[in-house]
């Protein structure tokens, strides 16, 4: 099965975005005005 190792992928960069989203938002109380 190839449609394994994509789905992977695909989560593992999912979750790095959310993350650095998230991180990003808190270190930027920009939207705290």
């Amino acid at each position: 099965v190839y449609g394994e190792e994509q789905p992977n992928i695909i989560i593992s960069a999912a979750c790095k975005a959310g993350v650095y989203t998230f991180w990003a938002l808190m270190r930027r109380p920009s939207n705290h005005s």
